[in-house]
Formats: structure tokens, C-alpha cells, sequence
């Protein structure tokens, strides 16, 4: 009788698997974006659903009450559990928050679509462990796979998806490059999974051409922009924190917490005046980088963003933190005398890179998505975010276990 084969070795594994989860996140950002797109463009067309958000959050909050368990968690939940992986992540959290966050955008909420992505994902892949007896290391690795394979297949940038599902997991301390070959296998498939089904990834913005590879000006700007950006990023999460703990608070019932935030935005967006600040703002983001925007526009933003977030309604932070660092910069570029399109970028660079504590990651990102001369700027305009922002405060709270276990003796 022929002998049995050797079974695969580790290393060989952990590439079969990051393959798989990048085929995982390619089809499923691809169902998510097109799936938002027709959430968008509905609210767009009949903005009076926005008055049926309070009912919707009633339907999301009583989903999550019922079926959530640890899913509540989100993003953080997938933090965790490549952090110290202990139990797998709940099957139900990729159903629960595709039809959840589709539902909030629907409904005219102030959330994104990357970080459903990301939790979509990882948490599809995390699945495997129920089919095949993998390790804890190579469960971990999985998950940073899946996270890249999210993050990049829903922007369109490899690169930035591949950083980003190293970066995650070790903010501010050495990446741990072991994983840095599944993380970018996943990234790219991800991405070529993604154009096989013919998805166009938003565009949201175009630098101007002929800006010099390094100006002592535009340094400057670029520094000056991302403490501002800064600024915001940390009222923004003191903010959600404080709304977050608030709704807690008051209410018990998950569905009561998002009626009343359903409530709150209605009503804010009357004393507002328009609805420029709900939903995506895509188009918001686009004409920031053509013409100055309001200075009265990233607090909107930032109003909505956090009512949507802290009393519970469903979707990422990206897109909402762009939205705010675009609109700032470009506020802000008459007033440092440079072009309004560079100083958009550096405050969409700066603010989720900033937020999320993935400084890296953003800068590839605008490198990608702009040109790549610009990412000197974009990093200068991150740091700069980062220390105001401060070593604590991040939109991923799973992050301070981590700097705990990392540093304990």
C-alpha cells in the first residue's frame, strides 16, 4: 500500500489559508460595496427615509439583542481575537452586520463600509477553524489575512490593505513580519477578486500635477494640517465615547439606544438645516477637493458621525473620519497658501490613519490612491495627527489590550 502523503508543513498552510481568505474578502467587499451603493443612491433619491431611521434602529438594535452576542463588539472583537485568539468569532457576525449596516445607510446614518469589510472578512475566514485543526498562530494569522483582504479589497489599495492587516495588531511597536507574506497574498487577491467582478472603488480626489517631490512649505502645511486633523480625531472618539456610555446609560434595550439616536439625528438635522452630513457624503468628499468647504461641514460630520456610532447603528468609521479630515483641510488650505486638493488629502490621510493608529497604512493608502510622491507628506500629516491624538485615545479600544500584554513582564 502506497504510503500516505506528508501533510502540508505550517508555512505552506498558512499561504493555502491567507489564499483563501483573500478569495473570502474579495467577494465579500464586492457584495458589500455594491449592496451600499444601492442603499446610498436610494437615500439619496428619497431623503425622507431619513425619518424612518428611528424605526430601523429599533430593527437593528432588537437583531443585535437577540443574536449578537460577542458580533456587538465588532471590529474590536476581531482586534481581540488576533491579539489573544480564544474563541472563534461568531458565524452570525457576517450576516448581522452586512444586513445591519446596509439597513443604517439606508436609513440616511453617519457611518462607512471598510470596517464591515474588515469584520466581514476576518470573520468569514476565522470560519475555517470549524473545518480544519489549525494552531492558535495560524488561527492569528488568518484573521490578519482576512483584515487585509477587507480593508483592501473595499479601498482598491493592496498595499494599504496589506500594511494595514500588520499594522492593526502592533500600533506604534515593531510589525511582526512573520505574517507579512499571508497578509499581502490575502491583500492582493482580494484586490483581483474585486476587479473580476467588475467593481469600481470611489475616487476621491485628484492632486494637482506638478507639485514638487518636497517643499519646506508644504512639509510645513502637511504638519500643521495633521495636528488639526488631530484636534478633531480625538473630539471625535471622546465624543462617541462619551454618547456611547450615555446611551448605556439611559437605555438597556440595544433597539431603544439606536430609536432615540435615530431620533436625535432627524432632529439634528433639522436645527442643521440640510442633509449634507448623513449617510455616506461621498459627493461632500469629491468637492472638497475642487473648492474650499464650509468650516462648519467636519463638525457636522462629526455630530452625525458620533450620534450614529455611540447609539448603536451599524457600519465602519472610515469613510465619516475621510469626510472629516477632507472637509478640514480644505477650510484650511486658503489659510496656509496651498492647493485646496493637497490640503483635502492630507486630512483624509491623517484622520483614519490617525483614529485607527495605522499611520503606515493610511500613508500607503494615499500613496495608492493620489500619486506615490505624496506619501512623504501624508506621513508627515499622520505623525503629526498621532501625537495629538495621544498614545490612548483610538477608535479601537481591543488596541489598549494589546500595548498592555505586549509590554507586561
Amino acid at each position: 500500500m502506497a504510503p500516505h502523503p506528508p501533510p502540508l508543513r505550517v508555512r505552506e498552510r498558512s499561504v493555502l489559508l491567507a489564499l483563501v481568505a483573500g478569495l473570502f474578502g474579495g467577494a465579500l467587499s464586492s457584495l458589500l460595496l455594491v449592496s451600499l451603493d444601492l442603499a446610498t443612491h436610494l437615500q439619496t433619491k428619497n431623503p425622507s427615509l431619513l425619518y424612518f431611521l428611528p424605526v430601523a434602529g429599533l430593527f437593528i438594535g432588537g437583531l443585535y439583542q437577540q443574536f449578537g452576542g460577542r458580533s456587538v463588539k465588532g471590529t474590536n472583537l476581531v482586534v481581540e481575537e488576533i491579539h489573544r485568539p480564544t474563541e472563534r468569532t461568531p458565524g452570525r457576525m457576517v450576516p448581522l452586520v452586512y444586513a445591519t449596516s446596509i439597513l443604517s445607510h439606508l436609513f440616511g446614518a453617519s457611518v462607512g463600509r471598510e470596517g464591515v469589510a474588515v469584520q466581514m472578512s476576518a470573520g468569514l475566514a476565522d470560519q475555517l477553524s470549524r473545518f480544519f485543526r489549525i494552531s492558535k498562530e495560524e488561527r492569528t494569522t488568518l484573521l490578519q489575512a482576512g483584515s487585509a483582504a477587507g480593508f483592501a479589497g473595499a479601498l482598491g489599495t493592496p498595499f494599504a490593505g496589506f500594511v494595514f492587516g500588520l499594522e492593526v495588531l502592533r500600533p506604534e511597536l515593531p510589525f511582526k513580519f512573520e505574517r507579512a507574506l499571508e497578509c499581502a497574498i490575502a491583500a492582493f487577491v482580494a484586490i483581483g477578486v474585486t476587479h473580476f467582478f467588475g467593481i469600481h472603488h470611489t475616487r476621491y480626489g485628484v492632486l494637482p500635477s506638478g507639485l514638487p517631490l518636497f517643499s519646506l512649505h508644504l512639509g510645513f502645511a502637511a504638519l500643521v494640517l495633521g495636528a488639526a486633523t488631530g484636534l478633531m480625531v480625538r473630539i471625535f472618539i471622546a465624543t462617541t465615547e462619551a454618547l456611547s456610555l450615555l446611551s448605556k446609560s439611559l437605555f438597556h434595550s440595544f433597539g431603544a439606544r439606536a430609536f432615540c439616536g435615530g431620533c436625535l439625528i432627524i432632529g439634528t438635522t433639522f436645527l442643521v438645516g440640510n442633509h449634507d452630513s448623513i449617510g455616506l457624503g461621498i459627493p461632500k468628499i469629491q468637492s472638497s477637493f475642487i473648492a474650499a468647504s464650509s468650516a462648519s461641514l467636519p463638525f457636522e460630520k462629526l455630530l452625525f458621525t458620533a450620534l450614529s456610532i455611540g447609539f448603536g447603528f451599524k457600519g465602519g468609521e472610515f469613510i465619516p473620519l475621510v469626510f472629516i479630515g477632507a472637509t478640514l483641510g480644505s477650510s484650511l488650505a486658503l489659510l496656509l497658501q496651498v492647493p485646496i486638493a493637497f490640503a483635502a488629502a492630507c486630512g483624509v490621510t491623517s484622520a483614519f490613519g490617525s483614529a485607527a493608529r495605522v499611520p503606515f497604512a493610511l500613508s500607503l493608502f494615499a500613496g495608492e490612491h493620489f500619486y506615490p510622491g505624496f506619501i512623504i507628506y501624508a506621513l508627515a500629516a499622520n505623525f503629526a495627527a498621532r501625537w495629538v491624538v495621544g498614545s490612548t485615545a483610538t477608535i479601537f479600544p481591543s488596541q489598549h489590550l494589546l500595548r498592555i500584554t505586549s509590554f507586561a513582564p
